[in-house]
């Protein structure tokens, strides 16, 4: 067997296989090789030569019986035709694999070629004569069948092939009985059969034959462009609702070429319908995402999925996918596909060599070796380096006066690293790095018990040179979780070497230069952190107080932790590891349930930890954060404690709180590609929110959903049944309003008048009139949809208040005074007095400024209750009604000025001169940093944000009229998915700042717009300060000659 797995995971591998568990054991196969090539135990190139894994790969893919695993086995086994060739296992293994994959001439070369190899073998035999009788010659097949049977009556597979041929069958069905024979595929299911789908065996073998031209045929079918074989699948582009989609089908040509041409068009026709019936499907479990069809897969068995992005960010290519069977009925739960996850083993391509890195003279080897032999005894073993440009790994085994192991790179100093200035010419330049292992540590075990040792030091050894950094005595580098099970270890600081004396810290090489030796002794997090916080001195005295030696050895049982964390129960350290093994095979209600066996008080961080990962896994994100919560103070400087509380808060739609996670997951163990990931998925979700379900969407949902039961709501209401009639449109409005308040009366005409509140928020009521907007004609016989909270002078809590309103323009200033308000507190409970006494929506947009006093005017004042008649006076001619009629936001710009920035590393808008906003709230919270409302509208599907673009080419009388022409276009052309909130100019840039109801579209159009003109800048910025902007410039576009 090969020798790039261990004992252990052979065994395993068996007993899955033995399961038919062959994708389980594929899996545990890969992490085996990677963790070894992850480690520098072997290089991928010797993982592609490896002929022994390549069969074990291939014995597990056949047995899956899968046209994606058959595919694997092809491409690993075709490389090492070589090797293979005289190999009976490596044509038998090809010769089914091609076969199953459509080439069955090559198929049964390979079979004449194993059979001639081994003339006792039963299934070259068997395909030698089926695939010559399916070639024409029949008499061949029959010979070859006899003559197996002759030398071997009881071989019932060739006796079922011969009777099967004699019968006049074909090669689909002389396999197709084998496979349900022999078990490989099972029987057809009632289930399958009912639903119209194909029988597993004839999903097996559906690209075995058929007409090479296929795909084309079932792109025309399906009433799409630019087919194309590619891979493994077919694909073409298809057009739906003016976006396109790719379509899969998952198969080669040859059964594409079996799809009906009629199911086909049927499907296409249908699509619309079946989009709907999948959202509302995957809403169940996804509310809040957008979803477009991106996808469009095509199944052997008869079914198909459309598929939808439902990634947080554009980046996360995680999909969602609703399964349909052949009939068009929805099939089964949606289900999930995450294309940033590891694929099954198949060998990448080839890559292009290396550069060599630079080497030891053979002197300054020589020498560097002697100085090893004399201060640590003699090198026993040379590992060399795992890729092209490695370093080699010198052994040196126990000695008389040296009781431990001790791998030491050889080739790192080859090279001085970039050391600071200060650190110049003081012989810092050059290093080699050595660890103290067990004395009887295995330098070839695969086991990563035994391994990490290796695959670290090559990971230190490469640092410099390929970060361009430096290592010295002192530093300290995190791993971010253990080295391996069972080890606590998570990170080393490098030291001079423990057990020799000073002078072996330093080889002099021949030419004059130096090498330093430093020992990385490993830490846990907790000392990683102390010294983080107290530098690398700190942390000695705290070993030397513990009375513990950070350069002792490893053995069997780990050193005592110099910095405990406080409190906390002792570890189990053999459950975690039986964790670990738990979580491989992905059994996490089986970790739930051990360690809820454990008693409360027993469960120690690392418990609680692999507690909250299970709990994260099963997609029970609020509990896992719940249990966290337990061990935080413990855990502190744990980096997966932090990346668990971020993975938790990423999947509860809090990119913030994640983010701020991840980013102290990341400080603590720099360089972890998944932290590293998660950070950029992140920033994106924050910076550019298109995946939320646009609020447009939400709104065009609630009309729908309002309509169909508008008999019913309008019965509660008229059988005075007003809980329920609450309740009923509670439920709908949380579709569209993140926990809305609203109000449900008869207007003076008698009809039903449903008020949704903005609760002082002028965002809010831009919502409200977008959704308000939007409702359907025919329900204006009997509805009223009102925005903001009507007004009601009788309110019992306007009884004393008092105000003196001032009339400004078209606004007023209003300053007031009640019992219950005090000065300086928060200023909502005036404006939701205001609110009842005016209406909201005319509080909001004819009320410039509200003042609270702390005690009435001694000029007296007006009671509050008769504010709006005063109002109405002013504004609409006494027209009460006509005040609320003109409920629009825009009617409240308000102008301003600012000082602009004048230090060099200015942010975006910090260059504003002057603006004009309806919106000040939001231009106030983005400039301190609140980002509350911002999460609230963006819970919503809504975006607050602004487009930039450098003005340096317009002449500055001419910006803010540019400016005002540019946002009156781009309303145009947003439509109903923006609202102009206003602008500002800078010296720099120009603003235009919106809402957007859906992004996308906004996004497309406001590209279009301003690539017409010849700015060097173009972008969009969401109201938050602490993320980045978006590059919306073209660089392809060219400016039209009439915006030059």
């Amino acid at each position: 067997m090969t020798g790039l797995l261990d004992e252990k995971t052979r065994i395993r591998a068996e007993e899955l296989a033995a399961q038919r568990r062959w994708y389980d054991a594929l899996d545990l196969v890969q992490d085996q090789v990677e963790g070894a090539i992850d480690l520098g135990l072997v290089s991928r190139e010797q993982m592609r030569a490896d002929l022994e894994l390549a069969l074990l790969v291939a014995r597990l893919d056949l047995g899956a019986a899968e046209y994606e695993a058959w595919q694997q086995a092809v491409q690993w086994l075709a490389r090492l035709e070589e090797q293979g060739q005289g190999n009976p296992e490596w044509c038998r293994s090809l010769a089914l694999a091609r076969l199953y994959t459509g080439a069955p001439e090559e198929a049964l070369r390979l079979a004449r070629m194993g059979l001639a190899l081994d003339g006792q073998d039963e299934t070259c035999r068997y395909l030698a004569a089926v695939l010559a009788a399916h070639f024409g010659d029949r008499a061949e097949g029959i010979a070859l069948l006899e003559a197996g049977l002759a030398a071997h009556p009881g071989q019932r597979r060739l006796a079922d092939a011969l009777e099967r041929l004699q019968a006049g069958q074909s090669l689909e069905q002389i396999e197709a009985a084998r496979l349900e024979a022999e078990g490989i595929c099972p029987a057809q299911s009632e289930e399958r059969a009912d639903r119209g789908l194909r029988t597993p065996a004839e999903e097996a073998l559906f690209c075995m034959l058929g007409d090479d031209e296929g795909l084309t045929k079932a792109a025309a079918a399906f009433g799409a462009e630019n087919p194309l074989f590619e891979g493994i699948y077919c694909f073409a582009d298809l057009i739906f609702q003016g976006n396109f989609v790719n379509l899969r089908l998952d198969m080669n040509q040859r059964g594409a070429g079996k799809i009906g041409q009629d199911w086909a068009a049927a499907l296409t026709a249908r699509l619309e319908e079946l989009d709907r019936l999948a959202k509302a499907a995957i809403r169940k479990k996804e509310p809040g995402r957008r979803l477009e069809l991106a996808h469009l897969l095509v199944e052997r068995s008869g079914c198909f999925r459309l598929g939808y992005q439902v990634g947080r960010s554009r980046e996360e290519r995680l999909f969602a996918y609703q399964r349909f069977d052949p009939r068009f009925k929805i099939w089964g739960e949606p289900q999930y596909e995450d294309y940033s996850a590891d694929e099954l083993p198949l060998p990448p391509e080839e890559e292009g060599p290396l550069a060599p890195a630079a080497a030891y003279t053979k002197e300054q080897k020589e020498r560097l070796i002697e100085h090893l032999r004399r201060w640590l005894g003699p090198v026993d073993r040379v590992i060399p380096p795992a890729e092209q440009g490695g370093v080699e790994l010198l052994v040196l085994g126990p000695t008389r006066h040296r009781h431990w192991t001790v791998l030491i790179t050889c080739g790192m100093g080859a090279v001085p690293m970039n050391v600071p200035p200060e650190l110049a010419g003081f012989g810092a330049e050059r290093a080699e790095i050595m660890m103290y292992l067990p004395p009887d540590w295995n330098a070839l075990s695969a086991d990563p018990r035994d391994a990490w040792p290796v695959g670290w030091l090559r990971l230190l050894a490469a640092m410099p040179r390929q970060q361009g950094t430096w290592l010295g005595w002192g530093h300290t580098i995190p791993n971010g979780r253990p080295f391996a099970p069972g080890c606590g270890f998570t990170g080393v600081i490098l030291l001079t070497p423990g057990g020799v004396p000073d002078a072996a810290a330093v080889c002099p090489l021949p030419d004059g230069g130096e090498v330093n030796l430093y020992q990385a002794a490993p830490l846990y997090n907790e000392e990683m952190a102390y010294k983080l916080e107290q530098e690398a001195e700190g942390l000695l005295r705290r070993f030397d107080e513990a009375q513990l030696e950070p350069r002792a050895p490893l053995g069997e049982n780990l050193r005592p932790n110099a910095c405990p964390a406080k409190g906390g129960a002792p570890e189990n350290e053999a459950l975690l590891e039986q964790i670990e093994a738990w979580n491989a095979d992905r059994q996490y209600e089986r970790i739930l349930e051990a360690i809820l066996e454990v008693s409360p008080e027993q469960r120690g961080p690392k418990l609680l930890g692999q507690q909250a990962r299970a709990l994260n896994n099963l997609g029970r994100f609020e509990e896992a954060l719940k249990i966290l919560e337990l061990c935080k103070e413990q855990s502190a400087a744990d980096p997966l404690w932090h990346f668990r509380a971020g993975y938790a808060w990423y999947h509860l739609g809090k990119e913030e709180k994640a983010l701020e996670a991840f980013d102290r997951a990341d400080e603590l163990a720099p360089g972890d590609e998944e932290t590293e990931r998660y950070l950029d998925w992140c920033r994106s979700a924050i910076a550019l929110p298109v995946q939320k379900q646009p609020f447009t969407e939400r709104v065009r949902d609630y009309w729908a959903a309002f309509s169909a039961r508008e008999a019913e709501l309008r019965a509660l209401s008229e059988a005075g049944e007003s809980e329920k009639a609450r309740q009923a449109h509670a439920e709908l409005l949380a579709g569209v309003f993140g926990g809305a308040e609203f109000s449900l009366d008869t207007g003076l005409d008698s009809r039903l008048r449903l008020a949704v509140w903005a609760e002082c928020m002028p965002t809010r009521l831009i919502q409200i009139l977008h959704w308000r907007e939007q409702a359907p004609a025919a329900l204006a016989e009997h509805w009223v949809f009102w925005a903001g909270q009507p007004a009601d002078p009788d309110a019992p809590a306007l009884q004393e208040a008092l105000a003196w309103p001032q009339k400004r323009g078209e606004k007023a200033v209003v300053a007031l005074w009640a019992p219950d308000l005090h000065a300086g507190q928060d200023i909502a409970p005036a404006a939701r007095l205001l609110s009842q006494a005016m209406g909201e929506g005319a509080a909001l947009c004819r009320v410039e400024r509200l003042e609270v006093l702390s005690e009435p005017r001694p000029q007296g004042g007006m009671p509050l209750r008769q504010l709006r008649r005063q109002m109405a006076d002013w504004f609409c001619g006494g027209d009460e009604a006509a005040l609320d009629e003109a409920q629009s936001i825009g009617w409240n710009y308000q102008n301003y000025c600012y000082e602009p920035a004048t230090q060099e590393d200015w942010a975006l808008r910090q260059d504003v001169i002057a603006g004009a906003t309806c919106c000040s709230e939001l231009l106030a919270d983005y400039y301190r940093g609140d980002d509350s409302r911002m999460d609230r509208l963006q819970a919503d599907g809504v975006i607050c944000g602004f487009f930039f673009y450098s003005t340096e080419q317009v002449p500055e009388a001419q910006r803010v009229e540019l400016r005002g022409r540019l946002e009156d276009e781009l309303q145009q052309a947003a439509g109903e998915n923006l609202w102009i909130l206003g602008g500002a100019t800078g010296f720099a840039y120009s603003y235009i700042d919106c809402i957007c109801f859906d992004l996308k579209p906004v996004l497309n159009a406001a590209s279009a717009l301003l690539n017409r003109y010849p700015f060097a800048e173009i972008g969009f910025h969401v109201f938050r300060l602490n993320c980045g902007g978006v590059n919306l410039r073209d660089e392809n576009a060219q400016p039209s000659a009439e915006q030059n």
